[in-house]
């Protein structure tokens, strides 16, 4: 099997686990049971931790491609409406409403790290803090009701659990980046606190954006 053909199939295989993904929460959301907010997280963490191990079997050239690709794909959901209506998934319809800016800025943080973490493991840890710690400082903070300190920064609810969750989620995905790596502990005193006081900064959803670039930047 020659170069061109390998690079398709393993292009093939990254489109087809990232509509996996949508498609599966289509239909957890065609079913009514879950509501918006869970299927816009499952697709989050899904297609992010995905994407995170990309550089496993994609060129750098393919990658930023593809992350291009996904700036595209969000522009024409957002705007052309025969793709929304096309589509007709849930994907799209939380774009139309108050998440449009963070998916957004969940694109374009894709895109930053992918041009500036030409490393396999610098690129999973920034995007598994766009996956999983961003979507663990969300659901804890809107689960634990009780006990649970709010606060507002530049007009967005934040919670002391969410932020705790974020924190301790980055101290795990630094963790296992510094074990596959093998670099030195230091950045475990200082990446988890810089994400988590980004996360916290980045209103509006722009924490999507600053985290994994920040991540990306520091490693």
């Amino acid at each position: 099997m020659g170069y061109n053909c390998i690079r398709m199939l393993h292009l093939a295989i990254a489109a087809a686990g990232t509509l996996s993904v949508i498609v599966i929460s289509e239909i957890l959301w065609r079913g009514k049971k879950h509501s918006s907010e869970f299927i816009r997280k499952t697709i989050h963490m899904g297609v992010g931790s995905f994407i995170a191990f990309w550089p496993w079997f994609l060129s750098w050239y393919d990658i930023e491609l593809s992350s291009l690709v996904f700036v595209l794909a969000m522009i024409a959901i957002a705007l052309i409406k025969p793709v929304r209506k096309l589509l007709s998934i849930s994907v799209s319809k939380s774009s139309l409403g108050r998440h449009t800016i963070g998916e957004f800025f969940y694109t374009y943080g894709f895109v930053g790290t992918a041009y500036i973490a030409h490393n396999r493991y610098i690129f999973m840890a920034a995007m598994l803090h766009l996956a999983i710690a961003d979507t663990v400082a969300t659901v804890l903070g809107k689960k634990a009701v009780k006990h649970n300190i709010r606060y507002k920064i530049f007009g967005s609810q934040k919670s002391l659990v969410g932020t705790l969750g974020f924190i301790v989620s980055s101290v795990v995905i630094t963790s296992v980046y510094i074990l596959l790596s093998h670099t030195g502990w230091m950045y475990i005193l200082y990446v988890p606190i810089v994400a988590a006081v980004l996360e916290n900064l980045g209103t509006y959803g722009s924490d999507n954006l600053l985290v994994p670039v920040a991540i990306a930047l520091l490693l």
